[in-house]
């Protein structure tokens, strides 16, 4: 190649990496992120990646865009204001990030997004991702606007959106976004001297979940709460779900939302609601699922269809007003579940109502262990509690105390195996208008129905069309205020097993008793029987009992109106009881005890045996047999089984007791009883035929015989091996045979035979002895012939 040629091709090589190099370097310098540190004051739009190294504002009337997928790191301490409008619109498969500009940063690594300024201030973020940051978003100017819609908030080291400003302009939305590991609160609004928040209007928040939070999930401390909304939304892994601390609150609802806190579900403290409902939600683990603390006027409170369970307390509700003044209280309770509490499934207490109306409905309270229902207030006027299922409560199923309780209604309840009564009514004072009517009440460890009253007025109350049966006591009335008692089937109040709760004035097993007081008492058409006494009266005035039916045609026993009668006994230890007439028939359906029947098997059970108790041929005329009460050996078990296994280990005779109970609670009149009759196991044999006894010769008969078979044996044997030893080598040197080989087997047969005779009588040593003989026997003359063979 001449040279020429090659400073051509060097010229060209050098021009193309030039070219190159101009190329590649835009390339290079655009790798990096954009860095801003000035102020947004035009409208501007953002796409790829930026980095804010200062304080940045988006000035009033100017508007900063950024497109899907953009990512804003931001320096640390460093914020992002926005007094005029931000619109960060993202994808599902493009989000926009905000992050810290440092790698692997930490909560708080940067400042917020935050509005400022004098104006109204945007926030448009949907499908956005902010992290690391203090606080996600920072509400400073009362005339904001914020939308927050299918983002995601994590790792703050403060609250997620922390609102320090606002009145009733400001407009907060939150939609399907996550709030997770918030070192703070999720959404707080905070009121302070200096800062404060005048009113949380309108604000709402949807399907949102907020999750891992060291303080509330949201937390509003404002003068007035208006028309709040937080609805389809998640809180778990924090320790209060919601928490409002307001002057007043305004048409407020917190609805279908699951919150699982470790402290408190939704906790209100307020001087004055109207209109606040707390619907369709479901609380779980709680200390209080729901928490208000209310001191003024109550208008138009609702907790409705929310479901409250595993916690300490399920709803309490405290109304204490501070000064000396009367307040409406208008509170519904209705369609909630409440269970599974440590204390009172609802709790509610107040100290004044001039203007009540209270509605507890259609809820099914049940398995807590205090009260299932208890409601502690000033006065009931005009309250109703109906169609409410109160089950296995620790005490009472509902416990209504009050000072004054006028024309209220308590119907239609069923309250059943609760640890106390199953409805208890009292009033401190007046009395009147009270009609507890078609309740079932069964089943219960004191009274079915329990009213006590302390002040007598011109009016009465009513017990009329109820259900009482299997409970401690049917009907407990006590106070000198007026009653008719009417209609009622009031049978087989007794308890033989199971929970009792036992009063101080009287023994268990009376369907009516009537104490303390000189009110008159109308006892009319009820059915009064199955009890040990039917009606006790301790009072100093004077029961009319009319037309009451008493088990039996003839009456009720009394010692001395009606000593003939053999129903159930009515006795009087004060007052006066006017038997006017009685009633033959039942008012109602026929109720009986069910029967207890007891078999075992197999009838003849030995030691360690299975034994199988039945009780199916127990029965109830009127239903169905529900539980079963074992007494086997000191041993106790209740079961809904009918059958038990059970085994004895030892031999004996052992009593067996069998109480069942019915569907109702009823328990049979008397126990059904068995002695179960248990052998000794037999000794165990190898066949199932009786084997002959084995005889054993005596050994000191038998050893001289083996001796001398032994010796005998080895002497016979020891000569055949000695004299084959002689003819094997007498054949390999071609010697004349001295002896044949047929005498050598007979020679060892017989010492084989000798061992194995001494060995009937002798030891059974030689039996072995012989076998191993013949065995080297025929191995020698096996060796003996081949090395003739192959010599």
């Amino acid at each position: 190649m001449s040279v020429s040629v090659r400073r051509t091709v060097a010229v060209s090589l050098l021009l193309g990496a030039l070219a190159l190099l101009a190329v590649s370097a835009p390339a290079a310098a655009q790798a990096g992120p954009t860095v801003v540190e000035h102020n947004v004051t035009e409208t501007t739009t953002w796409d790829g990646e930026y980095r804010i190294v200062s304080n940045v504002t988006v000035a009033e009337n100017a508007t900063l865009e950024i497109e899907p997928g953009t990512t804003v790191e931001l320096a640390e301490g460093i914020s992002l204001s926005v007094a005029g409008t931000l619109s960060a619109t993202g994808t599902s498969e493009a989000p926009i990030r905000f992050r810290a500009s440092k790698p692997a940063a930490t909560a708080g690594a940067w400042d917020a997004i935050r509005t400022t300024g004098t104006g109204s201030a945007t926030l448009t973020l949907a499908h956005v991702e902010l992290q690391n940051a203090t606080n996600a978003i920072r509400i400073e100017t009362p005339d904001s606007t914020v939308r927050l819609t299918e983002s995601t908030t994590r790792s703050t080291a403060g609250d997620g959106i922390a609102v320090s400003v606002a009145d009733r302009s400001t407009d907060l939305q939150v939609h399907s976004t996550r709030l997770e590991s918030i070192g703070g609160d999720g959404i707080s609004a905070t009121r302070t001297a200096i800062l404060p928040v005048e009113s949380v209007s309108g604000w709402e928040i949807s399907d949102t979940t907020f999750t891992d939070i060291e303080g509330a999930g949201l937390d509003l401390h404002a003068t007035t709460v208006r028309g709040l909304s937080v609805r389809d939304s998640a809180f778990t892994g924090l320790e209060t779900g919601i928490g409002i601390d307001t002057d007043q609150i305004r048409t407020t609802a917190i609805r279908a939302t699951a919150i699982e806190p470790t402290g408190t579900g939704v906790g209100v403290e307020t001087l004055d609601v109207q209109g606040f409902s707390i619907s369709n939600n479901e609380i779980t683990g709680a200390e209080t699922g729901v928490n208000l603390r209310l001191e003024r006027n109550v208008h138009s409170l609702v907790l409705s269809a929310n479901e409250i369970t595993s916690g300490d307390q399920g709803v309490a509700i405290e109304h204490d007003p501070r000064m000396d003044r009367f307040y409406g209280f208008d509170f519904v309770f209705d369609g909630n579940t409440v269970t599974d509490h440590t204390a009172n499934g609802l709790s509610l207490h107040s100290k004044l109502f001039a203007d009540s109306s209270i509605a507890v409905r259609n809820n099914t309270v049940s398995d807590n262990d205090g009260h299932g229902i208890g409601l502690f207030v000033g006065a009931f006027q005009d309250a109703t509690v109906s169609g409410n299922a109160l089950r296995e409560n620790g005490e009472s199923g509902l416990s209504m105390t009050a000072r004054h309780v006028r024309n209220t209604q308590v119907g239609d309840n069923l309250a059943r195996e609760n640890g106390g009564s199953g409805l208890s009514i009292a009033a401190r004072q007046s009395m009147t208008g009270l009609r507890v009517a078609e309740n079932e009440l069964l089943d219960n460890a004191r009274e079915g129905l329990a009213i006590e009253n302390g002040v007598r007025t011109a009016g009465n109350y009513t017990i009329e069309e109820n259900f009482l049966a299997a409970n401690a006591y049917g009907i407990t009335a006590s106070g000198p205020q007026r009653a008719t008692i009417e209609a009622n089937e009031i049978v087989f109040n007794t308890v033989a097993f199971g929970d009792l709760d036992p009063r101080t004035d009287a023994d268990p097993g009376v369907g009516v008793l009537l104490t303390e007081g000189a009110g008159g008492v109308d006892l009319r058409a009820n059915d009064i029987y199955g009890h040990r006494v039917g009606l006790l009266t301790d009072l100093s005035g004077t029961v009319r009992a009319e037309a009451n039916y008493w088990g039996a045609t003839n009456g009720p026993y009394h010692r001395s109106i009606n000593p003939e009668g053999e129903g159930n006994a009515v006795e009087t230890r004060n007052g006066w009881v006017d038997l006017l007439e009685v009633s033959a028939d039942r008012h109602g359906p026929a109720y009986a005890r069910p029967s207890a029947e007891i078999e075992f098997a197999p009838s003849a059970p030995v030691v360690d045996e299975s034994v199988e108790l039945s009780a199916t041929s127990s029965s109830d005329p009127d239903g169905a047999v529900r539980t079963y009460r074992y007494a086997v050996n000191e041993s106790v078990t209740v079961t809904t089984e009918a059958t038990l296994d059970t085994a004895f280990d030892s031999p004996g005779s052992y009593p067996i007791t069998l109480w069942v109970e019915d569907d109702m609670g009823i328990e049979s009149a008397t126990p059904a009883t068995a002695t179960v009759t248990v052998e000794a196991a037999p000794t165990p044999t190898t066949t199932g035929q009786t084997q002959p006894p084995t005889t054993h010769p005596d050994p000191g008969s038998s050893a001289p015989l083996g001796l001398i078979g032994g010796l005998l044996g080895a002497g016979l044997y020891g000569m055949a091996v000695l004299l084959g030893a002689r003819g094997l080598y007498q054949t390999l040197t071609e010697s004349l045979l001295t002896v044949r080989g047929r005498r050598l087997h007979v020679l060892a047969g017989a010492g084989i035979l000798t061992w194995g005779l001494a060995s009937i009588p002798g030891p059974s040593i030689l039996r072995l002895v012989a076998v191993a003989a013949f065995l080297v026997w025929v191995g020698l003359t096996g060796v003996a012939y081949l090395v003739v063979r192959l010599r």
